[in-house]
């Protein structure tokens, strides 16, 4: 058990300020900066990877991998302020 939380410690940091973020949004009714600083905080785990190899594929000369447009595409959704509950 203890080496699956060690594998995926990123993913299990980024769902508690995930869960955190969503209580604060929709529950407690925060203020907005709140609910942002936690949204990031629970990015910034799992798309930091992400976005270095991002960024490592566009200066081998490679632009448009998968990892860039992941990027792109999350940053978008977010700022897109979907509803997460239709």
């Amino acid at each position: 058990m203890i080496q699956f939380i060690k594998k995926y410690n990123e993913a299990f940091i980024s769902a508690f300020f995930l869960v955190a973020a969503v209580i604060a949004e929709f529950w407690v009714e925060a203020h907005p900066a709140v609910y942002l600083f936690l949204y990031v905080a629970s990015y910034a785990p799992v798309g930091a990877a992400v976005w270095a190899k991002a960024i490592k594929s566009m200066q081998s000369g490679t632009f448009f991998s998968e990892f860039l447009l992941m990027s792109i595409a999350t940053v978008r959704f977010r700022a897109l302020k979907v509803p997460l509950n239709h």
